[in-house]
């Protein structure tokens, strides 16, 4: 497209206070083709961090966390860098200025208003669980009683 003497254009466009355009020079829309904006959201759960908080405080995400870059691949360009290794490492990726908040990709659901009575002298679940106390094999199925209210990636 461009002819061989034409000048570099990342040098031009590096530096356009001392590369402008010649008079006549088509503008460069022209040639670009904008996407429409990415109006696509993934559900989170209503205490999951909020992410443009977590990225600009370099808090990575935990490797265990879903795929980022699985859950958008139908809206990203097969230019974009991976999502995971970028939420992964904020520190050593920081986000162009002009890229979008990264909250405006998730939505919060509203909090589980759910419970499940338990007998007077059952076992204090968070108290067993930070003490690394398993559950027995006879205990009902805990995965069971809130499969209703846990999200899908659960």
């Amino acid at each position: 497209v461009l002819s061989p003497t034409h000048p570099n254009l990342d040098t031009i466009l590096r530096d356009p206070v001392n590369n402008p355009f010649p008079a006549g020079h088509p503008p460069m829309s022209r040639y670009i083709n904008r996407r429409a904006a990415v109006s696509f959201t993934v559900s989170v759960s209503s205490f999951h961090d909020n992410v443009s908080t977590a990225f600009a405080n370099n808090q990575p995400i935990s490797s265990t966390h879903p795929s980022v870059q699985t859950l958008m691949a139908s809206v990203l360009s097969s230019s974009h860098p991976n999502i995971d290794q970028i939420l992964r490492n904020p520190a050593a990726n920081p986000l162009p200025s002009w890229h979008p908040p990264l909250d405006r990709y998730t939505t919060q659901r509203a909090a589980v208003q759910f419970s499940t009575p338990i007998g007077a002298y059952h076992p204090d679940a968070d108290a067993s669980f930070a003490a690394s106390t398993p559950i027995s094999n006879a205990h009902p199925s805990v995965h069971s009683l809130f499969v209703g209210v846990l999200s899908p990636t659960h």
